[in-house]
């Protein structure tokens, strides 16, 4: 039984670590993941030196590199874990494969150039780190071969093509599992209450900071999350749902700012008549994208009320 040791950063890539753990299982692999107990520990060592020696004596090492950068290895400052790990790897001739997220890729690819000091941190890239760990792994001269992957099944497509495997995605329960796992908290993070109380609240318009924040920040959490959907058209129903709660939250945020409406709707000044104009074609405008986001949102919970009807009544349960 050949072993697949699972490198990247832990917390914010558990779905797809337990999805390619899962995969690779039932594929008659065995994987070393640290959340997973299977790497053998010695409390004599530093668990960054665990996972480097592991690396060391598995027969694979698959590298997820994604928004974030990780923990660093100890007394090397700007060293990632991850990038250590490969690195091992590489140097006690084990095969190993490199993916890294579409999105972080093209990043990398447009701020080329610039000034990278001005970076700031993103949704898309919270560390731009990330860029030096790719770069390290580029400039290598055996090795350096880097895979771009954009959703879960994506990665897992081309994880069974390198390892000479044949996966059925369709009948994967693991993928399977994934969405359905994405579903849940999706739909319990925009939740009914809060997709009537944001669109009402725009439509009167009397937008509360509170209800404004909570859509911001649902929006914040799962934007990422587009891209993870395993299943192609359970990806695309969320994904019209996400692109447009996006544009709701970043519209509603400008409109509704104190310093963006008018004082005096009223006044016989021109120049505020045409503000106040502008202003309310805007709120038109939002309240419309506020609809489209509500029935977007509303096909999501259809095609999962269809997909896993367990889930929903799973869901209604907890409310």
């Amino acid at each position: 039984m050949f072993t697949v040791f699972i490198s990247s950063t832990v917390f914010d890539l558990k779905d797809l670590r337990n999805i390619l753990s899962d995969t690779l299982t039932a594929h008659d692999f065995k994987t070393l993941m640290s959340e997973e107990g299977t790497i053998p520990v010695d409390s004599s060592k530093h668990s960054y030196q665990i996972c480097i020696e592991a690396a060391k004596k598995c027969d694979f090492l698959i590298a997820i590199i994604d928004s974030r950068f990780g923990g660093e290895v100890p007394g090397q400052k700007g060293k990632s874990i991850t990038l250590a790990e490969i690195e091992a790897a590489l140097d006690s001739k084990k095969k190993v494969f490199v993916f890294v997220r579409q999105s972080v890729w093209d990043a990398k690819e447009t701020l080329r150039g610039y000034n990278i000091e001005e970076f700031r941190p993103s949704k898309i890239v919270e560390d731009v780190r990330v860029f030096d760990v790719i770069d390290s792994i580029k400039e290598r001269t055996n090795g350096n071969w880097i895979f771009q992957f954009t959703t879960g099944t994506d990665l897992l497509r081309q994880v069974a093509e390198q390892l000479d495997f044949t996966l059925r995605l369709f009948d994967n329960p693991a993928v399977d599992q994934l969405d359905r796992i994405l579903a849940r908290d999706v739909l319990k993070t925009f939740s009914q209450d809060l997709m009537d109380t944001f669109v009402n609240e725009v439509q009167t318009p009397l937008l509360s900071i509170q209800t404004a924040d909570e859509f911001s920040d649902a929006v914040d959490k799962f934007l990422p999350q587009s891209m993870r959907f395993a299943g192609k058209e359970s990806s695309t129903v969320f994904d019209t749902f996400m692109k447009n709660a996006d544009n709701l939250s970043t519209e509603a945020s400008y409109l509704f700012r104190p310093s963006n409406i008018p004082t005096k709707y009223t006044s016989d000044l021109p120049s505020n008549r045409n503000q106040c104009l502008e202003h309310r074609n805007q709120i038109e405008k939002l309240i419309e994208l506020a609809s489209q986001t509500h029935k977007s949102w509303r096909d999501f919970f259809d095609f999962v009320r269809d997909h896993w009807p367990e889930l929903i009544r799973e869901l209604h349960k907890s409310f």
